[in-house]
């Protein structure tokens, strides 16, 4: 990854930077999600299928499978899954929700379901796709809902930045809602009763859907 004639101190250096690479690349293969490309794969319970990349099928996942950009995970009923993102975020798939890993800023595209996001403080905005727009972060807590006709987005803690179809941006603060309609108009952005929010960010929080259409 990472035909000489050389002398031994030469030599020697080269060896021992070809072991800290290979050392590099076997690490990645574990459990350790700060050294690979894509999502590892942490807690997933009841029904959880995912495709590895692009080009695979559906199948059951374990605990730290790796999913690559392309790869994408829909969980069932009653089935949730943690999906961690190397020194960027942390996403937490609620039941009857569908995800699809992206690659570089873009971390990936939720289409459908429930799913709250813990993203790390970035020096540049990580994104988030949905049928409605796409949502710009730097480092916050929030959690996104997708229905068949809307994008609900709650905020928890920093600021969110949410852009629709029609390229009209919003921000959105702690403890403040948006939802965003298909044909591309927003409601005004809304407080969100405090105990409600407590419940959706809370682990073991409620695994409900937070609109039904």
């Amino acid at each position: 990854m990472y035909k000489f004639k050389n002398t031994g101190s030469i030599t020697k250096g080269f060896l021992v930077a070809a072991i800290m690479a290979a050392f590099s690349v076997f690490s990645g293969c574990g459990s350790n999600s700060s050294s690979v490309s894509g999502a590892v794969v942490k807690e997933p319970k009841g029904d959880v299928q995912a495709k590895v990349s692009s080009d695979s099928t559906y199948k059951p996942i374990k605990e730290n499978d790796i999913l690559s950009s392309g790869g994408a995970v829909k969980t069932a009923e009653n089935s949730t899954v943690k999906l961690l993102f190397a020194e960027k975020a942390e996403v937490y798939i609620k039941p009857e929700s569908y995800f699809e890993i992206k690659s570089g800023e873009n971390l990936g595209k939720q289409m459908g379901g429930t799913a709250v996001y813990r993203v790390n403080k970035q020096k540049d905005s990580i994104k988030i796709e949905t049928p409605q727009g796409v949502t710009a972060v730097l480092g916050t807590v929030f959690l996104l809902d997708i229905t068949s006709t809307s994008t609900t987005l709650i905020v928890e803690e920093g600021k969110v930045s949410f852009t629709n179809i029609d390229g009209l941006s919003t921000e959105v603060n702690p403890g403040e809602k948006l939802v965003a309609a298909a044909k591309g108009k927003s409601d005004p952005v809304s407080k969100l009763d405090p105990i409600a929010r407590e419940k959706l960010f809370n682990p073991g929080g409620s695994d409900a859907k937070i609109n039904q259409h």
